[in-house]
């Protein structure tokens, strides 16, 4: 295993913070300007919400959609006025929309950071619950297109147990959304589909068809698998359509899905069996 004086470095490196054949003084040199940046970045954020690098965080929506702040939000201690734009941005209404769609998302991750690794002692200290909080607030400002998404704190989180410095940590948690970004458009492509056409459940079927073409053996790690997504397809199908289908029809819709089932069933045997192969072959 790796020393745990060198985890966060071996991270780094593993992530692509760094390139392999860089030197020491590059990297010390990129560091620096990182952690500068970074600093710049949670200034930016705390001229808009001042619990930003407080040592708190928002679990309580401190703004309405239409802008409004919400009076008295309880906010783990922190004392929230109005809500600020940036000065030299309040002419700009495409700045203020999304400084509006930013706070919205704030105290989603507190309710997210609160539920990350209850179990570990490390959260234990507000302090680091509020850095993990920090982070995700800052990314979910630089990163417009996606913003923040349910499942981010449970990415950022090891990577700030094991990398002491915030601003390394959230630099090493951006080069790792980049490699996982895809997945989140694909949830928020589902979700939103979902939500016009009423079928945001069925639409998880997708989903699992998409993992199983992208990455078999990352399908036959998810605990609810396949045949589990097939059927709470089938049964959210037939509520939201209201009972309207006769029998036979629903004994047709029965076998296609078992008929899927095993298609995806199959594809995944060979899957596993084509990893298992090379793996040992090399």
């Amino acid at each position: 295993g790796v020393h745990p004086t060198i985890k966060g470095v071996v991270w780094e490196f593993l992530l692509g913070c760094y390139d392999p054949k860089s030197t020491f003084d590059e990297r010390t040199q990129l560091r620096q300007n990182r952690r500068s940046e970074y600093e710049r970045l949670k200034s930016q954020c705390k001229e808009m919400e001042n619990t930003v690098g407080s040592g708190k965080m928002i679990t309580t929506p401190v703004i309405s959609e239409d802008g409004q702040p919400i009076e008295n939000p309880s906010s783990n201690g922190a004392n929230l006025g109005e809500v600020q734009l940036p000065d030299n941005k309040t002419d700009n209404v495409t700045q203020d929309k999304e400084v509006i769609q930013w706070k919205l998302t704030l105290h989603q991750i507190g309710l997210d950071v609160v539920r990350t690794d209850r179990a570990l002692q490390y959260y234990e200290t507000p302090e680091n619950q509020a850095r993990l909080w920090d982070i995700l607030a800052v990314y979910s400002w630089i990163d417009k297109e996606i913003g923040y998404c349910q499942g981010m704190s449970d990415l950022c989180s090891p990577i700030i147990i094991v990398i002491e410095n915030e601003a390394d940590a959230f630099w090493c948690f951006e080069h790792l959304m980049r490699r996982v970004v895809c997945i989140f458009l694909i949830y928020l492509a589902i979700w939103e589909k979902g939500l016009d056409d009423g079928g945001t459940t069925s639409n998880l079927g997708l989903m699992m068809r998409v993992i199983l073409e992208v990455d078999g053996i990352l399908m036959s790690h998810i605990p609810y698998g396949w045949k589990g997504i097939a059927n709470e397809t089938l049964k959210r199908r037939r509520e939201w359509e209201g009972g309207k289908k006769t029998k036979e029809a629903l004994r047709r819709e029965e076998g296609e899905t078992e008929k899927e089932e095993e298609q995806g069933e199959s594809k995944l045997k060979e899957e596993k069996y084509r990893h298992n192969r090379e793996f040992r072959m090399s």
